[in-house]
């Protein structure tokens, strides 16, 4: 039969299901080793572009789905702006007026110059199924799921975004081990540096891989420079700044539209975790 059905309008296909476990990303119930290993999914994500051959078929192939996330910010704070004077906290329209001021600054210019590979576009914890491996009893990746903001757009926006994800302090709970505060920073000190780690030591494994790069490749330093990669960047949160706010903003807005669909009943963890948000997004845009 076809591959897809249809249903209310929307086309689908349906999947063989994986067992495992899945976290709902609104509620800050993984590990830290959960954050280490899924850091070292996405790096294997983002290295299928680094294979040679492959990176020009790639391009060429998801060019046609990239996005302007400056373009798509602006456009989405339009929509938002209603709904978020009604529910949140704050002057929300000096708040908005600061953004719109920002996108148009050289710093969020940069953005659109950023390394491209392949990207997944939605790597939260809800779109990675583990399982407990026998031999140490510790999480490992099993599948990542929903390939549908899969394509060829920004390494770092994508890295920002699941890292977030993965260690953003602004769930109402977050684990009391935490290094860093909810009040002080956007991250959770341990869970960025897990996440971090993890993506880091793969694509590094990748870059010295001698089976993908068989005449031989520079060290990973040189190479991660040369290519502009985020390996080493990662050590310079000042340059990641519009990144960061970049992937806050996209969570802010995609928890206001939920509560517009939602209409007069929004869902009390999204507007929680929204003005959490909101303020984090208010201080670090003092920053620039």
């Amino acid at each position: 039969g076809e591959p897809f059905f249809e249903y209310e309008g929307d086309l689908w296909t349906a999947r063989k299901r994986i067992q495992g476990t899945r976290f709902d990303w609104r509620h800050f119930n993984w590990s830290e080793t959960h954050a280490k290993v899924s850091g070292e999914a996405l790096a294997q994500i983002h290295s299928v572009s680094m294979v040679p051959g492959l990176q020009d078929d790639l391009q060429s192939g998801l060019a046609a789905k990239e996005l302007d996330y400056t373009d798509l910010i602006r456009q989405k704070l339009s929509l938002c702006k209603n709904t978020a004077t009604r529910w949140l906290k704050g002057d929300i329209a000096a708040l908005f007026e600061r953004l719109d001021v920002l996108l148009d600054s050289s710093q969020f210019k940069q953005i659109a110059t950023s390394t491209r590979c392949f990207i997944h576009g939605d790597f939260h914890p809800g779109n990675v199924i583990y399982y407990s491996a026998k031999s140490t009893l510790s999480p490992q990746v099993k599948a990542v799921i929903d390939w549908d903001y899969s394509r060829w757009g920004s390494q770092i926006i994508d890295f920002c975004l699941a890292r977030l994800m993965f260690a953003g302090s602004f769930r109402r709970q977050v684990p009391q081990k935490s290094a860093a505060p909810r009040d002080q920073d956007s991250l959770l000190d341990s869970y960025s540096r897990a996440f971090v780690l993890g993506y880091k030591r793969t694509l590094a494994r990748v870059l010295k891989n001698e089976t993908l790069y068989p005449e031989g490749i520079v060290s990973w330093e040189e190479q991660s420079l040369s290519q502009n990669q985020i390996a080493l960047s990662l050590v310079d949160e000042d340059s990641l700044r519009p990144y960061h706010l970049t992937a806050m903003l996209l969570i802010a807005l995609f928890e206001l539209e939920c509560i517009e669909a939602q209409k007069d009943q929004p869902d009390q963890t999204i507007l929680n975790n929204l003005e959490i948000l909101v303020d984090q997004i208010s201080r670090v845009c003092v920053a620039f």
